[in-house]
């Protein structure tokens, strides 16, 4: 039996991994389609991401060995102020 700690660790190294390869191209490809502008690949969106999914209460789900989350749900819930707002503060 793994621990709950262990396996806490485990799920967010996954979501990680998860964001790093697919998840935050597909956010980004969303934002895109959803407000019709092109958005700079520069930008992480990391904590935009997080903070829009939390605020609609979207969670990482374990799927077999890596973790999934509605990626098109917190795209259409991230509001275009947010994203400016993101984008303003994270462009050199």
């Amino acid at each position: 039996m793994i621990d709950d700690d262990i396996l806490s660790v485990i799920e967010i190294e996954l979501a990680d991994d998860a964001w790093e390869n697919y998840v935050r191209d597909d956010y980004i490809n969303e934002l895109e389609k959803h407000f019709d502008i092109e958005l700079s690949v520069d930008i992480d969106y990391y904590e935009l991401f997080y903070k829009v999914a939390e605020r609609i209460s979207e969670y990482w789900e374990a799927e077999y060995n890596s973790m999934c989350i509605d990626t098109e749900r917190v795209a259409h819930a991230t509001t275009l102020e947010e994203l400016e707002e993101y984008v303003k503060k994270h462009t050199v």
